[in-house]
């Protein structure tokens, strides 16, 4: 399968994946704190907490208390659900980090990435979204978290659409990568195919 270069969708795409780990790596560790530290570990996070706040103009909103660190139990969700929550939504983030890279570089195994990117990033936000609707308790927490896994399903089903439009059907994916390596391709000269 000969892979077009994308460098702009790869950019993108390699952006949000670093937002993703980011943001997934953050709460995995301030629930592993928990789980791990018990009340030392809530102490720790309270003086956290307090350094954030005292940060000039982005302290504030940025570590608001339920916002950060209580987010969980603002749910009245577990840290253990929120642990592997975090955990799946660092994973995404490398998947896209990694798609992206593909795209820049046109890469073979791009398309495949992609395409594991979209189908557990459907399954993990839907998920996540039931979970929130059905089991979090309601909330300023429930309705910013409800809208951010909404963004975050978003982006895989726009990303199919993506692969279908530009001929990375999920056939034409796997039966090319099967056919050769990860070596980056240049795309076809207009005219000749």
């Amino acid at each position: 399968m000969n892979v077009r270069r994308h460098k702009v969708t790869g950019i993108v795409l390699f952006w949000i994946g670093i937002v993703g780990i980011v943001t997934g790596v953050i709460p995995f560790l301030t629930n592993g704190v928990r789980i791990v530290g018990g009340q030392a570990g809530d102490r720790f996070l309270e003086r956290a907490l307090e350094v954030g706040r005292s940060i000039p103009l982005i302290g504030q909103p940025l570590f608001e208390g339920d916002l950060a660190a209580h987010g969980v139990e603002a749910m009245a969700l577990s840290p253990e659900w929120g642990m592997l929550s975090s955990a799946m939504g660092t994973v995404l983030g490398v998947l896209l980090l990694m798609s992206g890279r593909g795209w820049i570089r046109a890469r073979r195994s791009a398309p495949a990435v992609t395409w594991l990117y979209v189908v557990c990033g459907l399954a993990v936000n839907f998920t996540d979204m039931l979970i929130f609707i059905f089991r979090a308790k309601e909330g300023r927490m429930r309705s910013h978290m409800l809208v951010a896994d909404g963004v975050a399903f978003v982006i895989p089903g726009l990303l199919l659409v993506w692969l279908l439009k530009n001929g990375y059907g999920w056939r034409e994916t796997f039966v090319g990568l099967a056919e050769g390596g990860d070596s980056a391709q240049s795309p076809p000269a207009p005219g000749h195919s």
